[in-house]
């Protein structure tokens, strides 16, 4: 992952989020996968236009990626509504359940840089001095409507990203240019898989396939345009590229991978393959 974010101290002591640690990785977790710059979004049949500071997606995306449960989930969405923290949630969904949800006050604070280690100016404090007193921006950090922005993640970027560091380590060949074809086949196999956290885990499988990263008796190495293929894709899901001998040992590493992990990303592709029949 890249990029940063910028994030309050003060956000533990919100009454949103106070004693509740999955509620700020939920509302880290959508200030990350926020659009940083207006930007389309291919979902089903769909285009969909996602402006600066929104993000296209659905519950079942947001609990996958989290770990809340969808009650939960449903509750701090809620409150997040009713705060200013979030725009309300329209009453019409596009397909595969999936919404636009708007992070409020996004443009205002997206800009801010974190501080660096530069000397103080003249009359600045220096960082002691300013750990002693609290000042009046922090004062009003204490409000609900939750001003913690960061500069998202281009969830393309950076699935792409990850499959060149996986390339580094197998012998693929990296990715050198995004063709439109590229980032249409790249949307549909994060969709297929639930988002960044599937990709990641198929390419897992692929990693310890023998045969994708050419240590079987046939020469044949795989590539990115293999893998977002949405044939080969559904084969890495389902383990056609597993090595035999391993597949049944759970946690092996041309096996399961991470037991629980994989069930979770089979579980969802299942998902996916229902809706479409």
């Amino acid at each position: 992952m890249i990029g940063f974010i910028i994030s309050r101290r003060n956000i533990w002591d919100n009454d949103i989020f106070h004693g509740d640690a999955l509620r700020v990785g939920v509302w880290h977790w959508m200030l990350h996968t926020a659009a940083w710059n207006d930007t389309t979004q291919v979902v089903g049949r769909e285009v969909v236009k996602v402006r600066r500071g929104q993000l296209c997606v659905s519950q079942l995306q947001i609990m996958k990626a989290t770990g809340m449960g969808r009650q939960s989930l449903r509750t701090f969405l809620n409150v997040l509504e009713k705060t200013g923290s979030i725009a309300p949630q329209p009453a019409t969904r596009l397909t595969k359940g999936r919404t636009l949800i708007t992070i409020c006050k996004y443009e205002e604070y997206q800009g801010r840089q974190p501080r660096t280690n530069q000397a103080p100016t003249k009359g600045q404090p220096t960082k002691e001095q300013g750990n002693k007193k609290t000042t009046k921006q922090e004062k009003e950090g204490t409000s609900a409507s939750l001003p913690d922005l960061p500069p998202a993640i281009d969830e393309i970027a950076q699935a792409v990203s990850t499959y060149n560091a996986a390339a580094d380590r197998t012998g693929w060949p990296k990715v050198q240019k995004l063709t439109p074809a590229r980032r249409t086949a790249l949307r549909d196999r994060l969709t297929d898989a639930g988002g960044a956290i599937g990709w990641e885990h198929a390419l897992e499988k692929a990693e310890a396939s023998s045969f994708l990263t050419g240590r079987s008796d046939r020469p044949f190495t795989a590539s990115f345009d293999f893998i977002a293929k949405s044939e080969n894709f559904t084969k890495i899901m389902e383990g056609n590229y597993d090595d035999r001998n391993v597949h049944n040992q759970t946690g092996s590493p041309g096996g399961r991978v991470g037991g629980r992990a994989h069930d979770n990303l089979m579980a969802g592709f299942a998902q996916v393959a229902n809706r479409n029949r």
